[in-house]
């Protein structure tokens, strides 16, 4: 027996409220901390900058900071190694190295494919510093 003014939802209405709901409460999640920050940077507790997560250039900074032009890579290995021309990230373009520190990049990027320590197949650890 039907009681009169019973309201009845069919599927697609009730998966089409919870939708809603569920949209309005995410929105309203992403929103509150953004209202709380003045700046956008995420904090921690003590205010400073969080800067936790991973932090991985996936542009041409891989292989330069600088602006670059495109090279080879290791002889034996063909195209693999080899270097794609990039737009640096560097605001002017260059690093103001000091001449001791350009000439130590030099060398290392000569020496890369003997020197490099994933070539030696060395496991992860320290980046690749000299």
């Amino acid at each position: 027996m039907a009681i009169h003014g019973e309201l009845r939802m069919t599927n697609w209405q009730t998966r089409m409220l919870l939708a809603a709901a569920m949209f309005a409460m995410g929105l309203a999640s992403a929103v509150s901390p953004l209202v709380a920050q003045s700046d956008g940077v995420p904090r921690a507790f003590d205010g400073h900058p969080d800067l936790n997560g991973i932090w991985q250039a996936t542009g041409t900074a891989h292989w330069d900071l600088e602006d670059h032009p495109s090279g080879p890579g290791h002889p034996e290995l063909g195209a693999i190694g080899a270097t794609p021309p990039g737009q640096g990230v560097v605001i002017g373009g260059e690093i103001p190295y000091q001449d001791s520190a350009r000439e130590q990049k030099q060398k290392s990027f000569q020496n890369r494919v003997t020197n490099d320590p994933e070539a030696k197949c060395y496991l992860a650890g320290v980046p690749r510093a000299t």
